[in-house]
């Protein structure tokens, strides 16, 4: 039989980098959802504006354009920040995200990924637990020589974050 605490220590460690990577998804996901919601904000402002100028300040006008803001803020609210926020991204699929754009990984993690939802097992013809082991011990290592995948958000974050910054600006 095989080390099972070892074993489980190396699948705690492939989880929590999933659970890194998926983090700085989120955060950039959120990010950009503020972004486009200052952005909007400010852009409803502008309409509102220039419609109740040009409806001359009339209480029709002041309801309708109260209401088109509204309505446009929680529309957009809900289709860059709630939804994209709300998603389960399985650990499959963040592994997978994660060799895309760290191509050394060379699937080392998205296989260790399924093993180790797969749990321990017994040795059979067709399952050897030192070979699973070595697998997971592999990505592990991998996954450290990469900073536990810190870089692959890093130039999205940097993406999210200015364009928030702008739309913040812009909006002073």
């Amino acid at each position: 039989m095989f080390n099972e605490p070892l074993l489980t220590g190396s699948r705690d460690e492939i989880l929590r980098a999933i659970r890194h990577v998926r983090n700085r998804w989120r955060l950039r996901v959120a990010l950009r959802g503020v972004a486009v919601l200052v952005a909007a904000a400010l852009g409803t402002l502008v309409i509102s504006s220039y419609g109740l100028e040009l409806f001359r300040f009339s209480s029709g006008a002041i309801i309708a354009f109260r209401i088109l803001t509204l309505v446009a803020l929680l529309g957009l609210g809900w289709w860059f920040f709630v939804r994209p926020i709300s998603q389960r991204v399985s650990d499959e699929r963040v592994a997978l995200y994660l060799e895309e754009h760290e191509p050394s990984l060379q699937a080392a993690v998205l296989s260790a990924v399924e093993e180790s939802k797969k749990g321990a097992r017994e040795a059979t013809p067709d399952h050897s637990p030192e070979m699973v082991r070595e697998l997971i011990d592999s990505a592990v290592a991998k996954i450290r020589d990469i900073d536990m995948g810190r870089g692959v958000e890093q130039r999205q974050l940097k993406t999210s974050s200015s364009l928030l910054v702008a739309a913040g600006v812009a909006a002073m």
